[in-house]
C-alpha cells in the first residue's frame, strides 16, 4: 500500500479487515499460505528488496521470521503436499526452494538457460549476450545466455511432482521435477515470429538500410496530420494522461497488440491441466495420465486400442467367453489388461451382484489404477454409462478391500511382480499418481450428487407422500397385529368349478 509497504488481511466471511502486516522496506510482490494442516495461519510475503517475511496471522504476538534472498523476489508458491517447501522466483533468474521449518535453502533452479526470452522489435541487438564483443570472444560459461531475464510466475502442480515456471517476455513455459529440480519439459506457447518477444535473433529482413524496424515507421497516407491543430491537441492530451510503468490501456505510454507477454500460470486441482495467461489469450495444456480415462471413448478403434498387457490370452473373444462361462474374475482381469472401455463395461455388467466382492478382491495392485480409471470414465455425467448405482457399488468395494494397497501406492510403494507380463503394469502403477485419479472420481461424483440432489429436493414432498402411503408405519403395523396367513392355493379342478359357478350366478 503506497509508501507503507504493508499487507492487509481480510476475512472472507465478514468482509472486515483483520490485520495489517507491516515490516517490508519495499513494495510486496507476492504472498502464499502454507497448506500444511499444522500451520493454518502461516503466511509468507515477498518484496522487491529480496526479503521473505514469515507471519502467523492467528498469533497475537506479531512475531515474524525474515529470510534473505540475493535478489528481488517476484513470485511464491508452496508445495501442496505439506512439506513446508516454498519456491521463490527471483529477479536474477534463479528459483530458490526454502524450507520454512528450518529457514534454509534446500535446493535451487538456475533458469537463465531455459527461459530464452525474445527480443523487442525496437532492440537493435539479439538476446544472446554478445553485445559489444568482437568476433571470436566469448563470455565463458555464460556465453549466449541473456542475463536480464527471470521467471515472473511459478506454481506447483496439484500433485507436487512438478514446478511450473513462466517468464513475462518468453514464449516458453518450463516444467521442473521436484525430486531433483531438473527440466522435464518445455512448453511452447506460440512460434509466430511476427509477435514481439518470440524471436531471440534480429530479423534483418524487417530492418531498413538505416537499421530501423519497419514497425517504427509511420506509414500514414497523409502528411497533413503532423500540421493538423486538432491532431496536435489530441497528441498532447494523450501524452499528458500517460503514466509511468503502464503498458496497457488508455494511460499506456507505448503498447502494441502484437506483443507477447505471459502474465501468470496456474494448475488444475486434478493435476492434469496447466493454463498460461498471455496477451494472445489463455493457453491450456492437458497432460495424459497414461491410463484409461475418458479419452478412449472417442476416436477410431485403432486410437482407442491402448492395451496394458497384450498376450495370446488377452483377446476380446477369450474375455467374453470367460464371462459367458461364469469365470468372472478371470474375465475382469483379462479385460483390465486389454484396457478397452467397451469390453470392460460388458464384463462388469455380466458380473452378478453376489460375485462383485470376490471379483474386486482378486484384482492385483498393478491393475487397481486401471479399474479406478475405468470407474471414473463410466461415472462421467456426459459420456458415462449412466449406471451410477452399479459403479458406486464397485467403487465402495474397491476402497474397502484395497485401502492398504492404495495407501502403499500413494506413498510410492508398489508390490513387486517378478513376472514379465506384469512388470510393465508395475512400472505404470508407479508412474501414475492415484491422487489425480481420485480427484477425477470426486469431480464426477459431485456432478452426480448435484443432479440427483436437485431432483430429490424439488420432489421431496412427493417422495414423502409416496413413502408414507405405500407402506404402513411401525405403529400401524403393531396395532394391526400379526398378519393372517393366506390360504393355500386351491387345486386347479376346484378353481374351475368356482369360476363356472360364479359365471352361472
Amino acid at each position: 500500500r503506497g509508501s507503507t509497504f504493508s499487507v492487509f488481511v481480510w476475512s472472507m466471511q465478514t468482509g472486515k479487515l483483520l490485520d495489517v502486516l507491516v515490516g517490508h522496506e519495499s513494495s510486496p510482490t507476492s504472498l502464499a499460505f502454507n497448506p500444511h494442516p499444522s500451520k493454518p495461519g502461516q503466511l509468507v510475503t515477498a518484496a522487491l528488496d529480496g526479503i521473505l517475511k514469515v507471519w502467523d496471522v492467528f498469533s497475537r504476538t506479531g512475531n515474524m521470521e525474515t529470510l534473505h534472498n540475493s535478489a528481488a523476489v517476484l513470485s511464491l508458491s508452496f508445495d501442496p503436499r505439506g512439506t513446508h517447501d516454498l519456491a521463490a522466483a527471483t529477479l536474477a533468474g534463479q528459483v530458490y526452494i526454502w524450507n520454512t521449518e528450518s529457514a534454509s535453502i534446500v535446493n535451487s533452479i538456475d533458469g537463465l538457460r531455459d527461459i530464452q526470452s525474445g527480443r523487442h522489435f525496437k532492440s537493435k541487438t539479439s538476446t544472446t549476450n554478445k553485445k559489444g564483443l568482437s568476433k571470436g570472444h566469448t563470455l565463458g560459461p555464460n556465453a549466449g545466455v541473456d542475463q536480464n531475464q527471470h521467471f515472473s510466475s511459478i506454481a506447483y502442480t496439484a500433485t507436487g511432482h512438478f514446478l511450473v515456471c513462466s517468464s513475462r517476455n518468453s514464449p516458453h513455459v518450463c516444467l521442473y521435477t521436484t525430486n531433483g529440480f531438473m527440466l522435464a519439459h518445455k512448453l511452447v506457447l506460440t512460434r509466430n515470429r511476427s509477435l514481439t518477444g518470440v524471436s531471440m535473433m534480429v530479423q534483418y529482413r524487417e530492418m531498413t538500410e538505416l537499421g530501423v524496424h519497419r514497425k517504427e515507421i509511420d506509414a500514414s497516407d497523409s502528411e497533413m496530420d503532423a500540421f493538423d491543430e486538432c491532431a496536435d491537441i489530441r497528441r498532447r492530451n494523450q501524452q499528458k494522461n500517460r503514466l509511468p510503468g503502464v503498458v496497457a490501456g488508455d494511460a499506456a505510454e507505448a503498447y502494441s497488440a502484437e506483443e507477447l507477454h505471459v502474465f501468470d500460470v496456474a494448475c488444475s486441482m486434478d493435476g492434469r491441466s496447466i493454463a498460461a495467461a498471455s496477451t494472445q489469450g489463455v493457453f491450456v495444456f492437458a497432460a495424459d495420465s497414461g491410463g484409461q480415462g475418458g479419452g478412449q471413448l472417442y476416436g477410431t478403434a485403432l486410437e482407442r486400442f491402448m492395451p496394458r498387457v497384450l498376450t495370446k490370452n488377452v483377446t476380446v473373444p477369450a474375455i467374453l467367453a470367460c464371462a459367458k462361462e461364469g469365470r468372472y474374475t478371470k474375465a475382469m482381469i483379462l479385460a483390465l489388461a486389454l484396457n478397452n472401455y467397451d469390453v470392460l463395461l460388458r464384463v462388469q455388467r455380466s458380473v452378478p451382484a453376489g460375485e462383485i466382492a470376490g471379483v474386486v478382491r482378486a484384482v492385483a495392485a498393478p491393475l487397481l489404477p486401471g479399474l479406478l480409471q475405468f470407474l471414473a470414465a463410466a461415472l462421467h455425467p456426459a459420456t458415462g454409462s449412466g449406471e451410477v448405482g452399479r459403479h458406486l457399488r464397485w467403487l465402495v468395494l474397491v476402497l474397502e478391500n484395497h485401502v492398504a494397497t492404495i495407501n502403499d501406492m500413494c506413498n510410492g510403494t508398489v508390490v513387486s511382480t517378478p513376472e514379465s507380463a506384469l512388470s510393465s503394469l508395475s512400472s505404470a502403477a508407479r508412474s501414475l499418481d492415484l491422487r489425480t485419479v481420485f480427484l477425477h472420481l470426486l469431480s464426477q461424483l459431485q456432478e452426480h450428487h448435484k443432479v440427483l440432489g436437485g431432483m430429490f429436493t424439488r420432489n421431496i414432498y412427493t417422495l414423502k407422500y409416496v413413502g408414507r402411503s405405500g407402506c404402513p408405519s411401525q405403529q400401524e403395523a403393531l396395532a394391526a397385529g400379526p398378519a393372517e396367513e393366506e390360504p393355500a392355493e386351491k387345486p386347479a379342478k376346484k378353481r374351475r368349478k368356482d369360476v363356472v359357478a360364479a359365471v352361472e350366478a
